[in-house]
């Protein structure tokens, strides 16, 4: 399957490239929209292969695609449409888009993870210290849960200590009360 399925690539004369021209837009407004949120790095890609195209085709200015990629306006004596087959910028444009979708979906799966993680450790705090746990303090730092205490973000172990160090001086305060 070519790279240029469903353009019209007849690089040899001038003709009407409308259609293919739609094309190439809306999906480099595919790639943009999918950097967007979150997919990666469209402007490093987008300027190492059309530099690459510029050093191995002295002709790169006659293809219009180069022009749609970079975002300049074609010459008037433009007549090609799209490189051949590897280099085509319809075929790494879809590439690219494959790529950061791919990424997003590997991002969502990684952050449906941290989520069940974060309910786990909601539940396991939360039962174990009912009257101590607020779930608002707990947030991510890095790849680890910490809870905010007294202004300070503490790792969960370290929370731990602190709060069953105060369970047992308020422990001791009770007992002192009820003898007195």
């Amino acid at each position: 399957m070519s790279k240029n399925e469903g353009l019209n690539t007849n690089n040899d004369k001038k003709q009407d490239f409308s259609e293919e021209l739609a094309k190439i837009d809306s999906l480099k407004r595919k790639v943009l929209f999918s950097c967007l949120k979150g997919g990666g790095e469209y402007n490093s890609k987008i300027t190492g292969f059309s530099h690459m195209l510029k050093q191995k085709y002295p002709d790169h200015q006659k293809y219009i695609f180069y022009h749609k990629l970079i975002g300049s306006s074609p010459p008037s004596d433009s007549t090609k449409l799209d490189f051949p087959d590897s280099d085509s910028i319809y075929g790494f444009l879809q590439g690219l888009f494959l790529e950061l979708e791919k990424t997003k979906l590997e991002k969502n799966i990684k952050d449906d993870d941290i989520e069940k993680d974060r309910k786990e450790t909601v539940e396991l705090l939360r039962g174990s210290y009912p009257n101590y746990f607020n779930e608002e303090n707990l947030i991510r730092e890095g790849d680890k849960w910490c809870v905010i205490r007294f202004g300070k973000c503490l790792p969960i172990p370290e929370w731990i200590k602190e709060t069953e160090d105060d369970i047992s001086y308020h422990s001791a305060d009770d007992k002192k009360d009820r003898y007195r």
